[in-house]
């Protein structure tokens, strides 16, 4: 039997951390979501990269949903959950602009849901 829920999900108060160093430095936050607002970067035009979040709440089955949530940079970013793993998943952040390099820093949110 299925359930129907409607409205937006309401989760429980957001965590957040904030990236040092570099757009690839790794981050930890253990919580099952919150929010992760990266170093002041610049990511060339159709640049990429990744890095990783350590969170003791992922198992490697479970659905990590990644979203952009603000960014006052230039260029066209998005970014999304490439890998997971038990304890940690990995985010890449790819600038979808042709000319435009991404220059400031990024607001990503992130959802941990468990599979059963």
């Amino acid at each position: 039997m299925s359930r129907v829920v409607s409205g937006a999900p309401q989760l429980a108060s957001v965590l957040s951390v904030t990236q040092a160093t570099s757009i690839t430095t790794g981050v930890t936050l253990n919580a099952p979501q919150g929010q992760i607002v990266t170093v002041s970067t610049t990511l060339a035009a159709a640049g990429e990269a990744e890095f990783v979040v350590t969170n003791d709440r992922v198992l490697e089955t479970d659905v990590v949903v990644v979203s952009l949530a603000s960014t006052s940079s230039a260029g066209t970013p998005v970014c999304h959950c490439s890998r997971v793993a038990a304890g940690s998943f990995t985010v890449m952040v790819t600038n979808l602009h042709a000319t435009a390099a991404l220059d400031n820093t990024l607001t990503i949110n992130f959802a941990v849901m468990r599979v059963n």
